[in-house]
C-alpha cells in the first residue's frame, strides 16, 4: 500500500498544540501514529490528491509565511531546511501545502514551480518575482517583497 502525507494539528498531554505533517498510508492510520507520540489529533488532511483544490486562505497568512521563509532563508539557512523549520513558524493555514512543496525542492525542483503546484492561493505575480528571486536578483529579497505586495491587498480587504 503506498504511503501518504498529511498535515495534522493535535494536542499534546501536556496541553500543548502541535503542528505538522506525517507520512502514512490512510487518515486513520496518521492519527493513529500522531496517537502513538502521545498527541491527540484535533484536524488531519491529506496534502496530495488528484483533486487538490488551492486552500482558502487571507492574503495576512500568506503574507507571514512568505515573511517567515524570507527570514530563514536570508539568515543562511539552506531552502530544504528553512522548509522543514517552517511547519513551526506559519499559520496552520499553510501546513496542507508545505509537504509538497519541501518535496519538490528536495528533489530538485524550483521553490516557485512548487509554489505554483502547490494548493496556496498564490497570483502569478507574486510566483513571478519568487521565480527572478531563483534566477539570481536573491531568493530571501524575492520573498521579502512578496509578502510586501500582498500587505496591500490585505489592508483593503
Amino acid at each position: 500500500m503506498t504511503s501518504g502525507t498529511f498535515a495534522f494539528r493535535a494536542v499534546r498531554r501536556d496541553g500543548k498544540l502541535e503542528s505538522g505533517t506525517v507520512e502514512a498510508p490512510s487518515r486513520e492510520a496518521a492519527i493513529a501514529l500522531i496517537g502513538t507520540r502521545g498527541a491527540f489529533a484535533v484536524e488531519v488532511s491529506s496534502t496530495e490528491g488528484p483533486h487538490a483544490r488551492k486552500l482558502r486562505m487571507d492574503a495576512d497568512d500568506l503574507a507571514s509565511g512568505l515573511r517567515a521563509l524570507s527570514t530563514l532563508v536570508g539568515s543562511g539557512l539552506p531552502l530544504a531546511r528553512a522548509l522543514i523549520v517552517l511547519d513551526a513558524l506559519v499559520p496552520a493555514s499553510w501546513l496542507p501545502a508545505l509537504a509538497h512543496i519541501r518535496r519538490s525542492v528536495e528533489q530538485g525542483g524550483s521553490l516557485a514551480i512548487a509554489m505554483a503546484d502547490s494548493s496556496l492561493p498564490l497570483p502569478p505575480s507574486v510566483l513571478g518575482i519568487i521565480r527572478a528571486g531563483e534566477s539570481g536578483s536573491g531568493l530571501a529579497n524575492a520573498l521579502e517583497r512578496t509578502a510586501k505586495l500582498l500587505a496591500p491587498r490585505s489592508a483593503t480587504r
